[in-house]
């Protein structure tokens, strides 16, 4: 018994408290990235769709302006609906 309480004087305690605290830190990181990386792909999504609909924001303000004519908007139109 002599030995094991002069382990826990000399700083062992120690080294186990930081290697739970590394592990509770790496769960946190792990738990952080998957949902920061979820996010990332819903982002990637809307910014598609935000695209998409600049796009047609676009072509209507081209034919609004008579920049273009009403059988090039349609058709545009329908290009960028698929």
């Amino acid at each position: 018994m002599g030995h094991r309480g002069m382990y826990y004087h000399n700083g062992g305690w120690m080294y186990m408290l930081g290697i739970g605290i590394i592990i509770i830190l790496g769960i946190i990181f792990l738990v952080m990235y998957y949902f920061n990386s979820k996010d990332t792909n819903k982002s990637l999504t809307n910014d598609h769709s935000n695209k998409i609909d600049s796009a047609f924001d676009i072509l209507d303000r081209e034919f609004a302006t008579g920049n273009i004519t009403e059988e090039e908007y349609l058709r545009k139109k329908e290009l960028l609906k698929k």
